[in-house]
């Protein structure tokens, strides 16, 4: 209940995108609802993001999402920002707010992937596919 009300207060965008997750009938529905979340981004969120993501963000470099093809790559992603927001805050710089909402939207997302899929026969690998994120 707390994150519902941290995500209707502050975050009410990414509703939509989270009720997706969780109606996904298998990993495609779930990765097309991670992917829309992020190609909903607006121009102007992506760039307070870029300024501090040192280029390894979910953006390239033109602002669109990078390409996520399977459950794996989701984790792979949120774990990515994860430790971004670690590593700015054990050095002492306060996250922006992109970040820490890209962190919340992962972390729910990966507990979607946990608690919805686990159960479901896996249709997408363990491991990120060849070439799904830039170079």
């Amino acid at each position: 209940m707390v994150f519902a009300n941290i995500i209707r207060d502050h975050f009410p965008s990414m509703n939509r995108y989270l009720g997706l997750m969780r109606a996904a009938s298998g990993p495609e529905e779930y990765v097309n609802a991670v992917s829309e979340y992020l190609a909903g981004w607006p121009k102007q969120k992506v760039e307070s993001l870029q300024k501090v993501d040192g280029g390894w963000g979910p953006f390239e470099k033109n602002m669109q999402p990078m390409r996520l093809c399977t459950v794996a790559d989701v984790t792979w992603m949120g774990d990515a920002v994860r430790r971004q927001l670690v590593a700015l805050k054990d050095a002492g710089v306060a996250p922006n707010p992109e970040l820490v909402e890209l962190d919340l939207f992962f972390y729910i997302a990966k507990r979607v992937a946990q608690d919805r899929l686990a159960a479901r026969p896996r249709e997408d690998s363990a491991a990120p596919r060849q070439g799904a994120y830039r170079e």
